[in-house]
């Protein structure tokens, strides 16, 4: 079993990575709720606030995914406000883990309202950080739908691995299915090209 952090305060102290809150619910219902989030991850569906509650609850009995959910922060340390539908970026998780083959597939989900904020890069940029030098994994895998342009341009930005497609993978949410594209890390292409790569846009953004 892993020791997972509670809290992870991101590069620049502008985020904080916390893991599941009751207070956070109504923003995880909002969020999973939301059309753009339903048109890349298909099997979502609209939550109330009670089933974001049952998800939270089962997601913290499992021993394979350990997920965080991103606030704006000033100190890195706590949200900006206690309103957590103003300050929820995106949400971030550690999923599949694979204990024998020391792996894991990482999962994210951002907020409609904070795309192309830098927010799921730093938020990531944190998460992996945490994937490969504190929990020491030696591989991290990502599955995104095939037509989700934007994740797939920026995993081939900071240099993740395409490695094959799952044809007809997932399901479309509309009766069929879709293709997914899996990508991959190593514990040292994170060290040689990932990490310098989000290092430095994370710079830029600041």
């Amino acid at each position: 079993m892993l020791s997972v952090p509670d809290m992870l305060p991101s590069r620049s102290g502008r985020l904080v990575l916390l893991r599941p809150r009751e207070e956070d619910d109504a923003a995880i219902a909002a969020l999973n709720s939301h059309p753009e989030t339903i048109r890349y991850l298909p099997w979502c569906t609209v939550l109330t606030v009670e089933e974001a509650r049952e998800l939270r609850i089962a997601r913290d009995a499992d021993p394979t995914r350990f997920f965080f959910n991103v606030h704006l922060s000033q100190d890195g340390l706590a949200p900006v406000n206690s309103d957590p539908t103003n300050t929820l970026v995106c949400v971030v998780g550690i999923v599949y883990i694979d204990y024998r083959h020391n792996c894991c597939e990482i999962a994210v989900t951002t907020s409609p309202h904070h795309y192309r904020a830098g927010f799921a890069t730093e938020a990531l940029y944190t998460l992996l950080t945490c994937v490969f030098e504190e929990l020491k994994f030696h591989r991290a895998g990502f599955v995104t739908k095939a037509d989700n342009a934007r994740m797939c341009d920026w995993l081939d930005m900071v240099g993740a691995t395409v490695e094959g497609m799952k044809r007809e993978g997932w399901i479309d949410g509309k009766g069929g299915y879709a293709d997914a594209v899996m990508y991959g890390i190593l514990e040292q292409e994170w060290v040689e090209t990932v990490k310098p790569k989000l290092e430095a846009r994370i710079n830029r953004a600041k």
